[in-house]
């Protein structure tokens, strides 16, 4: 009987908790090294963005940006805001789909902070904008000419 094939099934034994399977170790580590990442792109995109505008905006020699430039720098302004939702909240669905709780609750913490600030940098801009404040009219000056002749009303 030393020969012959097992014709039952092998049950195995399952894993203890905490230790996982060859094929669930890499993902772990694919989805721990993408967290990371995600981590990390949050935190130097969204900066170098506003940089990059605040750049668009300065001015030397006392000239004032152009309209072009305020445009771009209000481009990647608004670039900010999005990649700084847009990385939490796929931070927030990877940390879910891993199984990773401590990483989804970050990642749902830095996209409600990044929610709060870009709806508050939104309502802020769209309360004052310089470009949109009403210019004080210019006066009118009567000047009379020589002759005794003016163009100014009531004489």
């Amino acid at each position: 009987m030393y020969g012959m094939v097992q014709d039952r099934p092998v049950q195995q034994t399952p894993a203890p908790q905490g230790v996982r399977a060859p094929d669930d170790a890499a993902d772990g580590l694919l989805a721990a090294l993408l967290l990371g990442l995600l981590w990390v792109a949050w935190v130097l995109v969204p900066v170098g963005l506003l940089l990059a505008g605040l750049g668009e905006t300065l001015t030397f020699f006392g000239e004032a940006p152009t309209a072009a430039e305020k445009a771009r720098a209000r481009e990647r302004y608004a670039w900010a805001a999005v990649v700084a939702l847009v990385l939490p909240a796929i931070g927030l669905v990877v940390s879910l789909r891993a199984r990773r709780r401590v990483h989804a609750i970050a990642f749902g913490c830095a996209l409600t902070v990044a929610g709060v600030v870009a709806l508050g940098v939104t309502l802020a801009a769209g309360y004052a904008d310089p470009d949109e404040a009403p210019q004080p009219e210019r006066g009118v000056v009567c000047q009379e000419r020589s002759g005794g002749d003016s163009d100014c009303p009531g004489g």
